[in-house]
């Protein structure tokens, strides 16, 4: 599915995603885990602005949170910020863990 079907088809529920997200930022605003869901709902229903600015935070808190290096390096090569979103490639590339294969 592309990712415009993908966000208007969720956008509804998101909406939803995005009360509760808010509401956890909230209550544990130093807490990277919750940054990362926070920019993850943002993500999905199409806010890049904000979930860009939650991933930032969340890798503030814990620099080495793969999952927030992965979607932020995503989302910046989406906006064609292609030098940063290499960058943060590369950082990830050094932090995960070995796969063995």
């Amino acid at each position: 599915m592309r990712p415009a079907r993908f966000r208007a088809r969720h956008r509804r529920g998101g909406q939803r995603g995005q009360y509760f997200a808010q509401r956890a930022v909230e209550l544990a605003t130093g807490d990277a885990t919750v940054w990362n869901l926070y920019a993850a709902v943002h993500g999905i229903i199409g806010d890049d602005t904000r979930a860009i600015e939650a991933y930032r935070r969340a890798l503030d808190i814990e620099p080495d949170r793969l999952d927030a290096i992965e979607g932020l390096a995503t989302l910046l090569q989406l906006r064609q910020a292609y030098a940063e979103a290499g960058a943060l490639a590369q950082r990830f590339l050094q932090r995960a863990p070995a796969t063995g294969r």
